[in-house]
């Protein structure tokens, strides 16, 4: 029998190919695939909308402008609400996706729209 000369160097690339087969194996072997569908996709959305509502239902200050964190930015280091401080750190640009969204025939659904309805905010009054 014929003895196999091998670098070291091949030796190394060659343990570390079968490595990652194996752990790419493994991870697909015990991760269930997720095949997205509309259906699926429109079930995930909406436990994540209930989920974010939910934790924000548990927040005791719901509105910004009522969090102390808040206004001690403001008074601190932001200065006037409004201001140009303010202005140029907080506000972004904004670009309308609308038509997207109509393309894709999703329509946007607040389960806990009802909820807000009667509420105003002091800027409001």
């Amino acid at each position: 029998m014929d003895n196999i000369t091998i670098t070291r160097r091949d030796f190394i690339k060659t343990c570390g190919t079968v490595a990652g087969a194996t752990i790419i194996g493994l991870n697909f072997a015990f991760i269930p695939c997720a095949y997205a569908s509309e259906t699926s996709y429109k079930s995930h959305m909406n436990e994540r909308i209930n989920g974010v509502y939910a934790a924000d239902g548990k927040f005791g200050i719901r509105a910004s402008q009522d969090n102390l964190q808040v206004q001690a930015l403001y008074e601190n280091w932001l200065g006037d609400v409004g201001g140009h401080k303010a202005h140029e750190l907080l506000h972004m640009r904004f670009r309308d996706k609308s038509e997207n969204v109509k393309r894709l025939g999703i329509q946007a659904v607040n389960p806990r729209a009802s909820e807000f309805e009667s509420l105003t905010y002091p800027y409001e009054e």
